[in-house]
């Protein structure tokens, strides 16, 4: 008896430090953990200097760097996010997890939307965070002196005596000519994370505003370009239906049954109703 007890203390012991090891974990604007594979808007904590982040252009280039969407009459929202573990076991993303952090969006530019560290700048010495190179390992950090968390970013190295000193560095903005890049090695700068919306509303403000402004560039979304099939996800079921049955209702829409079960479905002018 007494064995399995001391047994039980060994297994309660390495669990808890097993927990403290993780660190506690980033939490969204809503209280919630991140989660792989879920989408999130990356919001600046200040709020009154330029939108969430997106994809910007530099020099007349395609839109490859990561950057602020700049305040106006339209949308201020930038593009989703989908933060993936490096750990495959790892769903939650904890102050000590290491992931790597791509865009919910297709390019015509790059074959993929992973953030990378791209080159520096010659005056500022600061490094762009891109697209479409090797993807990068970053982590978050909270900060209460500048904001609710900080994103940074330290090479991996091996053997740490012949890496010598890394060039580690916390993201932060470096605005030229008017457009507002994220950047390492500067102040950090302060962000919040804000799950995407399973709404229809949310869907249609994410993709509208800047839709046009993109397809100019040849960039694609893939919000977008599946709009129909997010709407109908939203209303169906398909991709929101966890958040449909606590809210208990389908919202301005109606449930009906059909072959996929209770759905939501749409108005159509009084004639009738249908799935969407």
């Amino acid at each position: 008896m007494l064995r399995l007890i001391r047994s039980l203390s060994f297994i309660c012991l390495l669990m808890a430090i097993s927990s403290m090891a993780q660190g506690p974990p980033v939490l969204d604007t809503d209280g919630n953990p991140l989660t792989r594979g879920v989408e999130y808007y990356v919001d600046p904590a200040i709020t009154d200097v330029a939108g969430g982040l997106t994809l910007v252009a530099r020099n007349g280039s395609c839109p490859s760097y990561v950057g602020q969407v700049p305040i106006g009459p339209g949308s201020v929202e930038g593009l989703p996010v989908i933060f993936t573990p490096s750990n495959p076991g790892d769903t939650i993303i904890t102050e000590t997890t290491e992931f790597t952090v791509a865009f919910s969006a297709s390019s015509t530019c790059v074959q993929n939307t992973t953030w990378g560290i791209g080159e520096e700048d010659p005056e500022t010495r600061k490094r762009f965070i891109v697209i479409g190179g090797e993807p990068t390992v970053f982590d978050i950090d909270s900060d209460q002196a500048v904001g609710p968390y900080t994103i940074g970013w330290c090479p991996a190295c091996l053997n740490p005596p012949l890496c010598g000193r890394p060039r580690c560095g916390l993201a932060g903005i470096l605005e030229q000519n008017g457009t507002r890049f994220l950047t390492l090695d500067g102040p950090a700068f302060p962000f919040r994370f804000r799950r995407a919306s399973c709404g229809i509303g949310r869907a249609r403000t994410a993709a509208g505003g800047r839709l046009k402004e993109m397809e100019e560039w040849g960039l694609l979304l893939l919000s977008s370009v599946r709009l129909a099939s997010l709407w109908r996800r939203a209303a169906v079921g398909l991709g929101c239906e966890a958040d449909r049955r606590n809210r208990g209702s389908c919202g301005r829409f109606r449930r009906r049954r059909s072959w996929r079960g209770m759905v939501c479905v749409q108005p159509r002018d009084g004639s009738g109703w249908r799935l969407w």
